[in-house]
């Protein structure tokens, strides 16, 4: 029985996003989206994150966005370099954003199926929490820990 062939030594190890860009080469291997669903929802908001999705970052930097309408890829293509900015600002280079209109589908980030899902029991805080959360200058996340105190409290 021969043995299988070794692969050559390497001199230094070698670069996990090099193996994996390797391995998504190969033909019929399950393609990663070029942005996160969560990372998308987080840069545009959850309007527009239901609207569009990222489909592929192409290998000049070209991100290519599907949108729900042509209005939406309108709107969007205002709002170009502050998606970028954001993009970049979260480690996600991009040249330029290419809108195209299409199918977007349901998201499936665990924000939106929190969102569908049967609603949970809640509790009224305490007053010290309520006191804690007030701290908080953001009110959209002083508003989602609030409600995920109250549940977990109910």
């Amino acid at each position: 029985m021969k043995r299988p062939r070794r692969r050559e030594r390497l001199a230094a190890p070698e670069l996990i996003s090099a193996i994996v860009e390797r391995v998504e080469r190969i033909e019929g291997f399950p393609k990663r989206e070029p942005v996160d669903e969560a990372l998308w929802l987080l840069v545009v908001g959850k309007t527009v994150a239901v609207r569009t999705r990222p489909v592929k970052l192409l290998p000049d930097g070209t991100l290519i966005v599907r949108t729900s309408s042509a209005s939406w890829s309108q709107e969007l293509s205002l709002l170009e370099p502050t998606i970028r900015a954001k993009l970049a600002e979260k480690g996600v280079k991009t040249v330029r954003l290419r809108f195209q209109v299409g199918a977007v589908g349901p998201m499936t980030t665990p924000f939106e199926i929190a969102r569908t899902t049967k609603e949970l029991p809640r509790k009224p805080l305490p007053a010290s929490l309520k006191e804690a959360l007030g701290a908080l200058d953001d009110d959209d996340l002083r508003k989602a820990i609030g409600a995920a105190m109250e549940r977990r409290l109910a």
